[in-house]
């Protein structure tokens, strides 16, 4: 199959995108619109002022601003979220601080989404008061949407504070804050901008974003797995276009091209800085995908269960793009924490050049041939091949190859669980072929994700025939 999309690799890291929506809310919509309206910046009204946005906004009535959000936070799937197209206030009650010492985040979104922040909060049987003030405008362009997560960024058990722009799950700015020493600490990066026009204020602008509406956006994963998320910010992308003979442009023939280099931010002393940057047209800036193959293969459902002392091997084929099964580091190989020992590099001597490739899964070089042999498929390790979805066609690594090792105890569980889901939704399955994520690194860094092939029998024992295929098999590969 052809590679998935830019980041599509960083979802089988469990990778967390855009954080945890609010938890415990307690104040009621209209104690929340009552202290926006209170705590209403000077800031925000002269903007308005300056801007012709008066009555935009700032003409509703209190029980027009109460209806307009409270149908907002019970009825849309992001009650955080603000819009120049309204609602234009909301609020986010924080965590931090404490039973009966209760911590809002008021926001105001303005001209062109950009937006001011304040938090307020009260002791014990108090009145709120205002706690931390905005160090300017934020703008998290180029959308005119804001919304609020929580996400634990630093592994510590205390979350941390995200406002970002984009829709639902998809951040295109990010600006995140640690609670520290009872207030809001911007841990991101950021610069100044001055505006010109008829007001000049500063506005707070983040490194962690875009100039331009199409773009990768942003993406939290824990890439060198110390329990910190890195943030990738993805490449912005301009459309391509082919014209006929006629140099009349063909809408339905569009490609992306990236202008901007995919950057990676790492936590370091507790603040984020550029750690590294891939170039536009390196089309694996995070990670190199590769397939692997399970020995045995074919598994029955029941052996699952019982998964006892023993080993499991493991190939891994020849990795996508230009790099080799050397640029490996063959220690680095994981699934779930549990690490694969490095066994063998195999030469393949049945096809020990990727020369001899007619077909890419997963962009990894392979060799499309007919079944060889009759019976369930088990990977013959001099010569690893997939199945195809009709059991008449495999796909054999070409080039070398590694072999590592896993305890069945380490991954039968995993099996387990996806093979019974599998034969729950179809019970008419005799077979079902599972997917199993293993990560690893690359010599020069950069991820190495491997999508392991095993394939459970719901009744019998496993046979050592040699490759061949039962139905159904996974997706099948495409040509390049």
């Amino acid at each position: 199959m052809k590679a998935a999309p830019l980041f599509a690799f960083l979802f089988a890291l469990g990778s967390l995108v855009g954080g945890e929506p609010a938890g415990a809310q307690n104040l009621t919509v209209e104690e929340g619109v009552r202290l926006l309206q209170r705590f209403l910046p000077d800031q925000v009204v002269q903007m308005r002022q300056k801007t012709d946005h008066v009555d935009d906004h700032g003409e509703y009535t209190f029980e027009e601003m109460v209806e307009t959000l409270s149908d907002y936070k019970n009825h849309s799937d992001e009650p955080t979220q603000v819009s120049s197209g309204g609602p234009f206030w909301n609020y986010f009650e924080l965590p931090y601080g404490g039973p009966g010492r209760p911590l809002v985040l008021l926001y105001w979104c303005e001209a062109c989404g950009a937006i001011w922040w304040r938090l307020v909060g009260r002791a014990a049987g108090g009145d709120f008061s205002l706690i931390q003030e905005a160090e300017g405008w934020y703008a998290p362009t180029p959308y005119d949407l804001v919304q609020v997560r929580l996400a634990d960024l630093d592994g510590d058990g205390t979350p941390e504070l995200l406002l970002f722009s984009g829709e639902s799950y998809s951040m295109t700015t990010l600006f995140a804050f640690r609670w520290q020493d009872q207030r809001l600490v911007r841990i991101t990066p950021r610069k100044f901008y001055d505006i010109d026009g008829p007001y000049s204020p500063e506005i707070v602008v983040s490194e962690m974003g875009f100039d331009d509406m199409e773009n990768s956006g942003i993406h939290l994963a824990d890439l060198d797995e110390d329990g910190k998320a890195e943030i990738i910010v993805g490449p912005d992308r301009e459309k391509v276009y082919k014209y006929d003979a006629e140099g009349n442009r063909l809408e339905d023939d569009i490609t992306w091209r990236s202008t901007t280099p995919t950057r990676i931010f790492r936590m370091v002393n507790g603040v984020y800085e550029l750690w590294r940057e891939a170039p536009p047209d390196d089309p694996y800036p995070i990670s190199v995908p590769s397939i692997g193959a399970f020995h045995p293969s074919t598994l029955p459902l029941s052996e699952l269960s019982h998964p006892g002392n023993g080993k499991m091997r493991v190939f891994v084929s020849h990795p996508a793009g230009t790099a080799t099964v050397d640029d490996y580091e063959t220690g680095q190989f994981r699934f779930q924490g549990t690490a694969l020992p490095f066994k063998k590099r195999w030469s393949n001597e049945k096809q020990p050049d990727t020369a001899s490739a007619n077909y890419q899964w997963d962009d990894c070089p392979v060799k499309q041939a007919a079944k060889e042999g009759q019976g369930e498929w088990q990977v013959n390790p001099s010569d690893p091949a997939l199945p195809s979805p009709d059991g008449k066609t495999e796909y054999h690594f070409v080039g070398p190859y590694l072999e590592l090792e896993i305890g069945r105890s380490a991954v039968f569980p995993y099996l387990l669980e996806a093979a019974t889901a599998a034969f729950a939704r179809d019970p008419q399955k005799e077979t079902t072929f599972v997917e199993v994520p293993l990560k690893g690194r690359m010599k020069n860094g950069k991820l190495a994700v491997v999508r392991a092939l095993a394939c459970i029998r719901k009744t019998g024992p496993s046979a050592p025939a040699p490759a061949a295929a039962p139905e159904p098999a996974p997706t099948p590969p495409k040509g390049p």
